[in-house]
């Protein structure tokens, strides 16, 4: 019984250190996700007019993304900036903050949410 006891204990105490790894590990993937859609985005770009082909209005090629971040436990955001010649994509994390890629080929990680001015992740 002693032994089961401890056993017991012990397992506790491994499932309590492994929550925030866990955390970690969604963020990551989110992280990854917000990288696929920025593939995605530069996929509606048109070379011939240097602008963003709808990507704000192209739910349905994000929808696989969004969905997939819901599920990881954030919120993704895709946002068409300075008319069609830029664009957004940021995702909530669990560990608090956001992670932000951008036309530009910059991402971020900050806390808080993305400033709602900026036509750039920074």
């Amino acid at each position: 019984m002693v032994v089961i006891g401890v056993i017991g204990i012990l397992a506790a105490l491994v499932l309590t250190a492994i929550g925030p790894s866990r955390n970690k590990a969604r963020d990551a993937r989110i992280i990854s996700t917000v990288n696929q859609a920025r593939a995605v985005a530069e996929g509606l770009y048109n070379p011939t007019t240097g602008q963003y082909d709808s990507v704000a209005n192209s739910n349905a090629v994000f929808t696989p993304s969004v969905t997939e971040v819901a599920n990881l436990g954030g919120v993704l955001t895709v946002e068409q900036q300075g008319g069609t010649t830029g664009y957004r994509v940021w995702a909530t994390l669990n560990l608090g903050g956001y992670y932000c890629a951008d036309n530009t080929q910059a991402s971020f990680q900050g806390a808080g949410t993305p400033p709602a001015s900026a036509n750039t992740c920074q």
